[in-house]
């Protein structure tokens, strides 16, 4: 992780409106998962680790989700791997989600719980 510190430097410059959030791939459970998760964090990102958030602009409101990267259940850190039951937490559902995760073609489409 610390050999790729500064090309992922500019990424603490990146603006958005009302949230920057980052998922893992594969690249990072095979160097150092959680220095990564925690790198993000530390340049202002919000890691979506099997959760979500709700972004609220004009009395609209939208789940943003991200569930691990398939690699992540065997890369023998706890609590690492996807799940999408959790990821969506306790968001209402009645509203729309936008899911992130990486290699969407590497499983099935997911289906919302319930």
């Amino acid at each position: 992780m610390t050999a790729r510190r500064d090309q992922v430097e500019p990424l603490a410059e990146v603006k958005a409106t009302d949230a920057r959030v980052y998922i893992t791939g594969n690249h990072e459970y095979f160097s150092d998962a959680q220095g990564w998760l925690n790198h993000m964090a530390d340049i202002g990102w919000t890691t979506l680790h099997n959760r979500e958030l709700v972004i609220e602009r004009g009395g609209d409101r939208l789940v943003v989700a991200g569930i691990d990267d398939a690699t992540a259940a065997g890369s023998g850190l706890a609590g690492h791997g996807a799940n999408l039951s959790t990821a969506l937490g306790d968001a209402e559902p009645r509203l729309p989600v936008r899911l992130l995760r990486i290699s969407p073609s590497r499983s099935r489409w997911p289906r919302r719980p319930g």
